[in-house]
């Protein structure tokens, strides 16, 4: 391992140890105002740098949203430097994966006509480092359209066979399937070509389990909520795997014409550390999961992919929480109440 990467590693598990506590989040969820909550993270040691310069007097949602996007990406880049750089190297793989779930964002927003939200909440943070004119897109007001404006990017390929005459836009889960699908054959392409050897399988184990994860939800939503075939979950599925394979999910989908989806995937290795704790939904029990897992590959991985990668998937749980903290006191809900939707 190179001095560089040794530092890198470092430094993010430093990052780490100066993420929220369980005291940080109950205080956070003790204020009764969004102002009070960004005015307590400016004096947290984690969000100093990001916070600082914010006045206190009425933040609102979508601004303060803003600047937790600005914290993630802030720390991510700044832990990159240089390597952040190469154009579509594995190190832009947060910008990548945040462009295409703007894009999946601006599509249904679009095509619902509500434009206008999309503008409030994207993370203005975003424009400067993406190939995507998000601008121009949301001026768009067809799939065609749309294509158009994505045109010169890899997303305008990707997206041009949902193409349909017969409709303005497609539905947008088969948007998600095929930018999911595209996503992680990016990622699994760009790791092999740019490592090798025991970094290459540490970073691979870190993005398979991703796509263990996204096939499990796939099971959830599709055939749990939405009663669809097996056949159709398959369709939508993702060919990658590490603990989850194709088999495997064949297998849980046969299963559950006599129990239920949620309670056969909580049965995986992945959950173990959710045993006991049937107060949690599904989706709180997917990020106790990753919680677990990354931080486990951040304190002990000696490769700075493997503590990059690991360290923006904790600081994501981290955003969703302080975003749940900001929902939650924007709709009145009691700060124990709060509590219980935390992922700590």
């Amino acid at each position: 391992m190179s001095a560089g990467s040794s530092a890198v590693v470092a430094k993010a598990r430093c990052k780490y140890g100066k993420m929220l506590t369980l005291s940080d989040y109950k205080l956070l969820a003790g204020k009764n105002d969004i102002s009070y909550v960004v005015a307590a993270l400016k004096t947290l040691p984690g969000y100093k740098k990001y916070f600082s310069d914010v006045s206190d007097n009425s933040v609102r949602r979508n601004f303060a949203e803003q600047l937790l996007y600005k914290w993630l990406f802030g720390n991510y880049i700044e832990l990159c430097r240089f390597k952040f750089q190469k154009k579509n190297g594995f190190f832009r793989y947060l910008i990548k994966r945040e462009e295409i779930a703007q894009i999946i964002k601006a599509i249904m927003y679009i095509s619902a006509g509500e434009h206008e939200n999309f503008i409030l909440y994207f993370p203005m943070f975003l424009e400067k480092h993406s190939e995507v004119n998000f601008v121009e897109l949301l001026k768009a007001r067809t799939f065609k359209e749309v294509l158009a404006t994505l045109n010169g990017t890899p997303y305008y390929k990707v997206l041009k066979p949902l193409l349909s005459d017969g409709a303005l836009f497609p539905e947008i889960r088969k948007v998600e399937t095929i930018m999911g699908a595209h996503f992680h054959e990016w990622l699994t392409t760009i790791i092999k070509k740019e490592f090798k050897g025991k970094e290459r399988e540490e970073i691979e184990k870190c993005v398979l389990h991703s796509a263990d994860i996204y096939n499990m939800k796939l099971c959830y939503r599709l055939k749990g909520l939405f009663k669809m075939s097996n056949e159709e979950v398959m369709k939508n599925h993702l060919p990658y795997h590490y603990r989850f394979s194709k088999k495997d999910m064949e297998k849980l989908l046969e299963r559950s014409d006599t129990e239920s989806v949620d309670a056969l995937i909580r049965k995986h290795s992945y959950f173990k550390s959710c045993k006991g704790r049937e107060d949690l939904d599904f989706e709180s029990a997917v990020s106790y999961s990753n919680l677990n897992f990354f931080r486990e590959r951040l304190m002990l991985s000696q490769y700075d992919s493997v503590a990059l990668f690991s360290l923006a998937e904790l600081m994501t749980i981290e955003l969703n929480n302080v975003t749940t903290i900001i929902e939650g006191i924007r709709y009145s809900i009691p700060s124990s109440e709060i509590e219980k939707m935390l992922i700590i």
